[in-house]
């Protein structure tokens, strides 16, 4: 929806997105990803031309070491996975920032959601941020003047 509201105001948008059941909007550019790290390449590979960045997608913050190519079968009472990071998109955008961009990033948090929106809003260099705590009906908004 995001995406279609800029359309509708007349931007040329790029549209990143893992799978979803949705199609892209008409005459919006979309391009199709899997992963976090395909998400990441495609926006390293796109962010220069770009004006307005708004990074709403929910990229976990860690993904599997391993990934199994067939079922994992039973064995033992426990499973123990390890987890790697994954690459911080938004930290990227805001470390190479260009000097005509604007970038909106967005936070989910479950707790002190105002203090934790305001660490990752210098931390990540935005200039606008949106924050919502997962336990609670309304959301907090942050923009650099």
């Amino acid at each position: 929806e995001i995406a279609r509201a800029a359309r509708n105001m007349g931007a040329d948008v790029t549209l990143i997105s893992g799978p979803v059941a949705l199609d892209a909007p008409a005459d919006v550019h979309m391009i199709p990803i899997i992963s976090a790290n395909d998400m990441f390449t495609a926006v390293k590979e796109n962010y220069k031309d770009m004006d307005i960045i708004i990074k709403a997608a929910a990229v976990g913050d860690y993904r599997p070491q391993i990934i199994a190519e067939n079922k994992i079968k039973k064995q033992g009472d426990t499973l123990e996975i390890k987890f790697v990071k994954n690459p911080d998109i938004l930290a990227y955008l805001g470390e190479h920032k260009k000097e005509h961009q604007v970038i909106c990033g967005f936070a989910m948090e479950t707790q002190n959601l105002i203090e934790n929106a305001k660490d990752k809003f210098k931390r990540k260099n935005c200039d606008l941020l949106v924050a919502n705590n997962l336990n609670e009906k309304w959301c907090w908004f942050q923009k650099r003047y």
